[in-house]
């Protein structure tokens, strides 16, 4: 076969016996190649035919392959025969090649059709027609084809099997299939925190993945769980944007959120926030109200008036609420609400005669601020007014015979009465009589003046303070005279008098209470009398002014980290002449309650005092919320059973889990140590990654032997150092078979002593004992020593048969269970006779051995012999048994060849010597020992006076029979006078006469 593809795409074919068309079409051009037909000749001399067929550079293939795939397929074809289309292809896509199964053929070719996204295939397209095949002839029934445009166009294949004969009829086309590149599902989300909280709602955003895994992300999903709920729940799974606002929530509760990401491949691991949300207000409430004021009286109404918060809480306040207070209840009533852009309010509906209190509380949305101050105690009554009129000024001109009328606007509290007072005239009277009279009058009258304008009060300290008036507009019609100045302290109904008679529009008010609030009046008067007052608009407070303060000082930050900074400053060095009462701290990204890693702030203080902010410090630099570099810290989770070391049953997995803290995060990796302990695939450490800093590892031994006990280090590193921590592990096993050598003494009078040395692995727990076995040469099953483990490496066996044939065998015990038992070899039981021993132990080989009375006392020692010998023990000539002491018990073990004697409350009649024998067949064996039991005296006898005379007593007495086991160190003498009875020592009264000896002593 010849086949050799040209520059200009295209091929030559020649065979004898088998031909490999290519077709291909492209939609996009709408050129296309096409292909004559193949025909396959004998190779009997028939002339070769050649096959011109046009393909695209991009289907060029192997030529040497094909060459040598067809010649491998001429040798071994004998028979040729012209083949039935073969079953559908099977497709498979993966990356950017697609590959092809058949079910069988010798010889295949492969038909590819490509279209773009513009033509796609349909039912009704043909292969002759819609598309030109891209033929190659492949020897396997498997085939990749390569070099695909992935994404953009869709391909066909088809399978058609050629020998010598010809060609089959093609199989069915494939479906249409697009191939794509390689694709993964995509990391998680990154960064989840909170944007913002409500009462009801809370906002979340979140970073894209580290890698889209090869494909574009198609959305994400989020889940929440409430409280200490253990159940997620879903709330969002189609979400297009890396935010989400999340409503209907219960305020107050904690929330904890999780997002995941997905693609055209899969979905990817779940993101979650460490920290629980609460749905609550992120702003505070607002300070409280200041300098509430009582503007203005009335019978029925009341005029407050007050300043904003110093602190907002952050957002605006959105309404102000007056509360008022009946006299003589607690309660405080919702009376009026104001808007939060205003700072005065009217208070209606008020009875005269009651008194009332009022006070004012702040609103913003995150809730209500304390109390202001409450008002004194208010009386609704219209105040005290000077009567007062109006009367014009101007001219009045009349006609003879016309009525004057004049109308006087007046008033007053309580309501003044009015009266005239006309001047008293000096009119002449006269007769005349005119033909022709005209006559015209002119009267001037005066009035009260009017208000006096403009009152500004300034220069105010604690006991001062200074007023500044206009004139009035209106004087009246005469001169002013001078004025008059009145002063109200808040909460009184009355005026105080300042200053009867001002002739100047300003005065200095003096003998001011300190930290009292005043309202001043001025009224102007004139020839006809007190004109309308002039009220003060705001009150104003007897203190001494106040400058706004200079702004802290040495700003300086610290303990900074992704969620909080701490801040200090210095108290400024001037305070404006009030103290400081607190600051105002702001930072840039403003409504939002906590600092959001990665991000930069700036931060500003200011200070406050009574009445001023100062200007603003800012701290000299931007501030990123970051924890600050850390070397990898790793805390092992340990529970009550593993506090030490870690511990599992052979043949399971061992799983040790730890949480990595470090910035940046660390590469966590385990190390055995020694290097003797096998740290194979079996070991594996595999780690989890829950944000930028934090982490959860976990060290994992399959199928654990004893080989994986020892020591390990779990090892983290970052670019700041390494950490690392030692974990024991203890694999839990079977112990290992006692060991050599195994000895055993003669046997003698059927017992034989067994002896064994400890195995040298206890399986990684104590060894609870040892289970020995017996099997006789005429038994074929092994029967148990003992029903409980053996502690000691030695056991004595009894009831052995006198001649008979024994093998034993022993098995180390642990809590994990049985060892493999180790044989010991076989012996015959046969008699021995042993002299009796007997050796007290090393503290009563004393001569006598001293014991304080009342307190329990054991006599031990060590037995033996052969046959055992049996215990006789002696107090002085008395035989010690059950019936003639009780009190004494006397054990003997034979096993451990012990002997006890036991006295629970030793007296002094257990004193005396004790002389113990042991004895058998063979002989006898004798120890001694002295018990002295030491207890008090028994009293003196036969106490006599001695000697009596008027100055002197002489006492006499004799010994105690008993001394308690000890010698009589002194004697305590008593008197009593016959008339008491109370017994007083002598030597209290005479210290010389403490008695040495017994002989007799005088008293008086």
């Amino acid at each position: 076969m010849h086949y050799s593809p040209s520059k200009e795409g295209q091929c030559y074919a020649s065979d004898e016996q088998q031909v490999a068309l290519v077709e291909a079409s492209n939609t996009n051009d709408g050129s296309r190649l096409t292909a004559r037909d193949a025909v396959a000749h004998e190779s009997e001399g028939d002339e070769e035919e050649t096959v011109e067929a046009e393909a695209p550079e991009s289907a060029e293939t192997n030529v040497e392959q094909v060459v040598e795939q067809v010649a491998e397929a001429e040798q071994t074809q004998e028979e040729t025969f012209e083949g039935e289309p073969i079953e559908d292809a099977q497709l498979a896509a993966d990356n950017d090649d697609v590959q092809t199964l058949y079910s069988e053929s010798i010889a295949t070719a492969i038909s590819a059709l490509e279209d773009d996204a513009s033509s796609t295939c349909t039912e009704g397209s043909t292969w002759g027609d819609d598309f030109s095949p891209w033929e190659l002839q492949v020897k396997s029934n498997e085939f990749t084809v390569r070099d695909l445009v992935t994404m953009r166009k869709e391909y066909q294949f088809r399978v058609v099997a050629l020998n010598k004969v010809g060609r089959s009829q093609p199989s069915k086309p494939s479906e249409v299939c697009q191939p794509r590149p390689d694709q993964k599902r995509p990391s998680p989300p990154r960064a989840l925190k909170n944007l913002g909280t409500t009462p009801s709602s809370i906002s979340l955003e979140w970073d894209v993945p580290e890698t889209d895994g090869g494909a574009p992300i198609l959305g994400y999903a989020v889940q929440m769980r409430a409280g200490r709920s253990k159940q997620w729940k879903e709330i969002a799974v189609d979400v297009k944007e890396t935010n989400l606002h999340v409503p209907d929530l219960t305020e107050g509760m904690d929330y904890i959120f999780r997002v995941h990401c997905y693609n055209i491949v899969g979905i990817s691991d779940w993101h979650e926030n460490l920290d629980p949300i609460t749905a609550k207000c992120m702003f505070d409430p607002p300070g409280v109200p200041r300098s509430l004021r009582i503007m203005d009286i009335t019978a029925e109404a009341v005029e407050l008036k007050w300043r904003e918060p110093i602190f907002n809480g952050g957002t605006e306040i959105t309404d102000y609420c007056i509360e008022r207070q009946d006299k003589g209840t607690p309660k405080w009533k919702l009376v009026s609400t104001v808007p939060g852009d205003e700072t005065e309010g009217n208070v209606t509906n008020l009875r005269s005669g009651r008194e009332y209190k009022f006070r004012v509380v702040a609103y913003n949305c995150a809730g209500m601020s304390q109390p202001s101050d409450a008002s004194a105690e208010v009386e609704p009554k219209d105040p005290d007014a000077s009567p007062w009129h109006k009367i014009s000024a101007e001219n009045v001109t009349l006609i003879a015979g016309q009525k004057l009328r004049i109308r006087v606007p007046f008033g007053g509290s309580p309501m003044p009465t009015l009266t005239w007072h006309p001047r008293p005239l000096n009119l002449r009277s006269s007769l005349q009589q005119y033909d022709e009279n005209i006559r015209a009058d002119t009267a001037l009258l005066s009035n009260r003046p009017g208000a006096p304008q403009n009152l500004e009060i300034g220069e105010v300290t604690k006991s001062t303070c200074k007023l500044i008036w206009s004139p009035p507009q209106d004087d009246g019609g005469c001169p002013i005279e001078y004025y008059s100045i009145f002063k109200q302290e808040e909460g009184r109904r009355t005026w105080g008098l300042v200053n009867p008679e001002v002739t100047k529009c300003e005065w200095k008010v003096e003998e001011l209470i300190t930290d009292t609030v005043y309202t001043f009046k001025i009224v102007a008067h004139n020839k006809v009398g007190a004109g309308e007052p002039l009220i003060s608009g705001e009150n104003t407070k007897a203190i001494d002014p106040v400058d706004p303060p200079e702004p802290p000082q040495d700003l300086i930050s610290k303990d900074i980290t992704s969620s909080s900074v701490t801040l200090r400053w210095s108290r400024p060095d001037k305070d404006g002449g009030a103290a400081i009462i607190g600051y105002c701290l702001e930072f840039a990204r403003k409504g939002y309650g906590k600092l959001i890693e990665g991000k930069d702030y700036e931060f500003r203080i200011a200070s406050i005092n009574r009445e001023f902010h100062s200007k603003w410090a800012y701290w000299p630099t931007a501030i990123r919320a970051s924890d600050p570099l850390a070397l990898p810290q790793i805390e092992v989770i340990k529970s009550k059973e593993t506090q030490e070391t870690f511990e599992a049953r052979a043949g399971r997995d061992l799983k040790i889990e730890c949480n990595v803290f470090s910035n940046p995060y660390a590469k966590v990796s385990c190390e055995a140590q020694p290097k003797l302990l096998e740290t194979s695939d079996k070991v594996t450490v595999s780690q989890t990654k829950k944000d930028s800093k934090n982490g959860h590892s976990e060290l994992i031994v399959k199928n654990c032997t004893r080989k994986h006990r020892g020591r390990y280090l779990i090892i983290a590193e970052n670019n700041q150092g390494r950490n690392y921590v030692i974990v024991n592990m203890n694999v839990l096993d079977v112990p290992g078979v006692p060991q050599e050598p195994w000895t055993y003494s003669d046997p003698w009078n059927n017992a034989i002593t067994l002896e064994w040395n400890e195995p040298e692995d206890d399986g990684g727990a104590p060894i609870l004992g040892y289970y020995l076995e017996k099997k006789s040469d005429q038994e074929n099953e092994w029967s148990p020593l003992t029903t409980e483990p053996i502690k000691e490496c030695q056991f004595n066996a009894t009831d052995l048969k006198e001649h008979a044939q024994a093998t034993f065998r022993v098995k180390t015990v642990n809590k994990a269970g049985e060892s493999e038992p180790a044989l010991i070899k076989e012996v015959v039981a046969k008699d021995r006779f042993e002299i009796p021993l007997i050796k007290l132990d090393e503290e009563f080989e004393r001569e006598t051995v001293r014991h304080m009375a009342n307190n329990r006392f054991w006599l031990k020692a060590s037995v033996s012999g052969r046959p055992f010998p049996e215990i006789i023990i002696k107090h002085g000539d008395k035989i010690l048994d059950n019936e003639n002491a009780p009190e004494i018990e006397i054990s003997t073990d034979q096993v451990t060849g012990r002997l006890e004697m036991y006295i629970r409350r030793p007296q002094r009649s257990h004193h005396g010597n004790y002389k113990i024998t042991a004895r058998n067949c063979v002989g006898s064996k004798n120890v001694t020992t002295n018990l002295n039991i030491l207890d008090v005296a028994s009293p003196p006898e036969h106490a006599r006076p001695a000697t009596v005379t008027k100055d002197f007593i002489q006492v006499a007495w004799n010994k105690p029979q008993d001394n308690g086991g000890s010698l009589v160190t002194e004697y305590i003498v008593e008197r009593r006078d016959m008339s008491m009875h109370a017994w007083l020592p002598c030597d209290l009264l005479f210290p010389s006469l403490r008695c040495q000896r017994s002989r007799p002593i005088k008293v008086g």
